[in-house]
């Protein structure tokens, strides 16, 4: 190595931040739970790690906290060597691990003033009082912590972590056994933290909320850290592509929704075709109509099954566990259930001409799958939404269906129109168009946020 690239490497990994590691493990025996870790925390920032169970998350905690000896590397934490200095550090550090560790036969009260009198008792009963309020636990002050559920368990192991005020805030699933009021707690406290120009250490393996409360997202894989993703972006449009193509690729390998939708469908408008004659100048204008109402019946089979396949619904679950934005996960759904519905309608029109005997070149074909497949985004928007709303309720794909057709009215009559123009004139319908664009727009936007909400309440 050059000295101009050794000096470089040198101020690349100097320590500067409020916690800073080189070249840092840890081996239990022979086994490497932490493997050459080198990183820097800055002050003033909330830093997550995600990673699957036994990648080094909770290791590397406890080694920041000096309960663990690193076997090699150095730390520092708080400008102080670890863990030689782990009793000057402790004292600016507020610490939640995945179990609580308080002394569980005593009250709440006792619990926050033993804290106190381990920090030196210099903390007011005001402040005691007011964290007891803080965390929502007031009216159970006086029990003891072995009669709390797991939740107030993890509440007052929350007070006891702010009970100093300290600089650094190590927090290890701190929403585990939380309700959603709970969880809104913890994450108000992580911004207020930050807000004050103070850190956060976060281990949790719920992406979506590292993404919203994190500067800076790690990915630990058997004791490495594999990866840093910075501003929720996560090499998004790399996530996304892999989704599309994982889901592409699964779907034209075993056929099961692309199979029901075109089977519906040309079932459907095979039955039609004996009810109606053909011939009739009624039958005609009714051919657009018949077209469409086909084809949004059987894209409702695309759309309901986005989220879960049978014996698949906690699909939706497992993409939260991954290191995926939930934009991405929600485009990636869009994009592939899209194109399944897209190749549906393909083969579906194909059928009704043939089979309606419909009059029409290639030039008006071309413009009905046109409309159709720009229509189509916003209609499947719509429907991944609504999809994941009802993908755990009992009745879920009738209920999908009431909440879903009702809202397709104004894209049913644009590309009803521009069909009708098509085989008329066979020239495209401005109007109608716009109408189109304008649903995608409206639905694809409104789509994003409802999935988002859905999502965030499905979290808790």
């Amino acid at each position: 190595m050059s000295q101009e690239a050794a000096t470089l490497s040198d101020s690349q990994h100097s320590p500067s931040g409020v916690i800073d590691c080189r070249g840092l493990g840890k081996q239990y025996g022979t086994r490497e739970a932490l493997v050459d870790l080198t990183l820097s925390i800055p002050s003033g920032a909330c830093y997550g790690i995600l990673g699957p169970n036994g990648s080094g998350k909770t290791t590397f905690l406890k080694l920041v906290c000096g309960l663990f000896r690193p076997t090699t590397g150095t730390l520092e934490v708080c400008g102080h060597p670890m863990p030689q200095r782990g009793e000057q550090v402790r004292a600016r550090l507020g610490v939640l691990l995945d179990q609580p560790l308080v002394p569980r036969h005593l009250p709440l009260s006792k619990v926050l003033q033993y804290v106190n009198d381990l920090h030196g008792g210099t903390i007011s009963s005001q402040r005691i009082e007011s964290l007891i309020e803080r965390v929502g636990l007031t009216w159970r002050r006086r029990d003891p912590i072995t009669t709390f559920s797991r939740g107030m368990a993890q509440r007052a192991s929350l007070a006891c972590a702010l009970l100093h005020d300290p600089e650094v805030l190590i927090l290890d699933e701190p929403f585990t056994g939380l309700d959603r009021a709970g969880c809104r707690l913890v994450e108000t406290i992580i911004e207020e933290f930050v807000a004050a120009g103070r850190t956060v250490l976060l281990v949790t393996h719920e992406y979506s909320r590292a993404e919203r409360l994190c500067d800076v997202v790690t990915w630990f894989q058997r004791g490495r850290l594999e990866k840093t993703l910075r501003g929720g972006c996560m090499n998004g449009l790399k996530n996304f592509g892999a989704l599309v193509r994982w889901e592409c690729a699964r779907e034209f390998q075993r056929g099961e929704t692309i199979v029901s939708m075109v089977l519906f469908a040309l079932v459907t408008l095979f039955v039609l075709s004996f009810a109606i004659d053909p011939s009739t100048e009624t039958a005609v204008k009714a051919q657009p109509g018949i077209l469409w109402t086909v084809l949004i019946l059987a894209g409702t089979i695309g759309v309901e099954r986005s989220f879960g396949r049978p014996g698949e619904e906690r699909v939706l679950e497992g993409l939260l566990l991954s290191p995926v934005s939930r934009t991405t996960i929600y485009y990636s759904r869009l994009v592939s259930t899209w194109i399944f519905v897209a190749v549906m309608e393909f083969v579906v029109l194909i059928a009704f001409i043939v089979l309606y005997n419909v009059d029409v070149d290639l030039t008006a074909a071309g413009i009905i799958l046109l409309a159709a497949w720009v229509g189509t985004l916003g209609f499947v928007a719509l429907g991944v939404t609504l999809a994941t709303m009802t993908r755990s309720i009992q009745g879920g794909e009738v209920l999908l269906r009431l909440l879903l057709l009702p809202l397709l009215i104004p894209f049913f009559k644009g590309v009803v129109s521009l069909t009708t123009q098509a085989l008329r004139d066979w020239e495209i319908g401005g109007r109608e168009m716009a109408i189109i664009l304008a649903f995608d727009l409206v639905y694809v936007a409104a789509g994003q946020i409802l999935f988002e909400q859905v999502v965030a309440d499905f979290e808790g």
